[in-house]
């Protein structure tokens, strides 16, 4: 088990920070790919926004597997059950890849009809861009899912250096890619011509195969804990299934709230213009860096708590949620702080539009208060996924999300015409109500009788 209890502090930081350097260098790429899209056209900002969006809501579906194969081998690991562990990780990987292979197929032949439907208020040539950026990186969609619930599962045992370390091969390609496509390079004879946003989803789909074929290549000849065979027969052990199934759909459902969300607030703040949409894309990538940390410790919430349920200390579990929430917290407040200084100097990396550059840094400044609140919902939720108390953490996403994110930003931003400030106003709003509500539950321990 990776819990210490005589270090229970050093047992947060060996999971979370492998965690954190793998978001970080995720960050780093999301900042400098948009920014190299940045500086085609806002346009080009736009659609690549939406395009992210929908990826986020397609991985709904396999939610169901990631998230409940995560929770159940971290379970399992602190049964000391390696055998149902290594079962659960094959069964998850061969069921989404084909699952993802039949998705990718029947998306590709609906595209443009799909870009549409979802964001029919954005500018022709938006839809146009967005269509086709998607065909592109719709290719190597099995690839990316085989690599989110190995990543996933890996990390309910406990071992974040792995993922850590493809994700680090995969955003430094996405880098390099995304330059030499996107600008063209010359170097002596060899020419690369500039492909523009064409050459952004080149990078995209290249990077995200890599990922996948890297992970799978892990799980199949490294000695890792989690490493399984596809040789001989293929059985499937349907009562361990159910257990995933137990936790991953809620946690689906949940996944689905939230991502339905963001997709539905894309589309309200499409209809503010393509001002407030290249604003809202831009914000959002300068907020991950604020969330790097929240990210790494939100994971180890999850392994932690769940691996000591699992060796049946709830003791133990109790007092490791509290410490992660605290030191992530101090954490979150100093760069926070940070980000409110440097918020004109940020926006400029991705653009030299002016009026981009004054509503972006007064976005900034609003949205840098929100992040202490963010801090405690995504590590708190986190501790309680891990105990399996998924159902609590979906009605509060959905309250939090549609009643005040949505509904408000549309009431706001739309009919009152407040424009884009008013999804920070709704943003701030939804994560210090949400912090209140998972306090308050952790605080009560329901979530430590909970059987998955």
């Amino acid at each position: 088990m990776v819990v210490d209890e005589n270090n229970i502090t050093g047992s947060i930081f060996k999971v979370a920070v492998p965690a954190v350097v793998e978001q970080l260098l995720i960050m780093i790429v999301g900042v400098v790919s948009l920014a190299f899209v940045g500086h085609l056209s806002n346009e080009a900002v736009t659609a690549v926004g939406f395009i992210n969006s929908l990826f986020g809501f397609i991985q709904v579906f396999f939610v169901a597997l990631s998230t409940g194969c995560t929770v159940i081998i971290a379970r399992l690991i602190g049964e000391g059950d390696t055998k149902s562990a290594k079962a659960a990780i094959k069964e998850c990987v061969l069921i989404g890849f084909a699952a993802a292979l039949v998705f990718s197929v029947i998306l590709i032949l609906l595209a443009r009809p799909v870009i549409s439907a979802f964001f029919s208020g954005a500018e022709k040539v938006i839809v146009d861009m967005a269509a086709h950026y998607f065909k592109i990186t719709l290719i190597t969609l099995p690839l990316l899912f085989t690599n989110i619930i190995i990543s996933g599962s890996l990390r309910g045992s406990g071992d974040t250096k792995t993922p850590m370390l493809i994700a680090n091969v995969v955003n430094i390609l996405n880098i390099v890619l995304s330059y030499v496509l996107i600008y063209g390079v010359s170097i002596g004879n060899l020419t690369i011509e500039k492909r523009g946003i064409t050459g952004a989803a080149i990078a995209v789909c290249i990077s995200r195969g890599v990922g996948g074929v890297l992970s799978l290549l892990v799980v199949l000849s490294r000695p890792v804990l989690l490493a399984f065979s596809l040789k001989g027969k293929l059985a499937f052990d349907f009562q361990l299934l159910k257990r995933i199934l137990h936790v991953g759909i809620p946690a689906s459902m949940e996944q689905l709230i939230m991502q339905g969300g963001f997709l539905l607030l894309q589309v309200v703040i499409s209809r503010m213009g393509t001002e407030a949409s290249t604003v809202y894309q831009i914000v959002m990538s300068i907020n991950s860096m604020c969330f790097v940390p929240i990210f790494g410790f939100g994971l180890s919430a999850t392994t932690i708590v769940g691996q000591s349920l699992g060796a049946k200390r709830i003791d133990l579990a109790r007092k490791a949620g509290w410490k992660t929430v605290k030191i992530c917290l101090v954490i979150t407040v100093a760069l926070s702080s940070l980000l409110f200084i440097f918020a004109g100097s940020l926006i400029r990396i991705y653009t030299s539009d002016p009026a981009i550059i004054a509503i972006g840094t007064g976005a900034i400044r609003i949205f840098s208060f929100s992040q202490p609140f963010v801090s405690i919902v995504t590590v708190v939720s986190n501790a309680l996924r891990g105990a399996g108390d998924i159902i609590y953490v979906m009605l509060t996403s959905f309250v939090g999300i549609w009643c005040f994110r949505v509904f408000l930003t549309f009431l706001l931003g739309l009919e009152l015409r407040v424009g884009i400030t008013a999804a920070w106003i709704a943003l701030t709003l939804d994560f210090s109500i949400r912090s209140v509500m998972y306090l308050t539950r952790f605080r009560k321990g329901k979530w430590a009788n909970i059987s998955i």
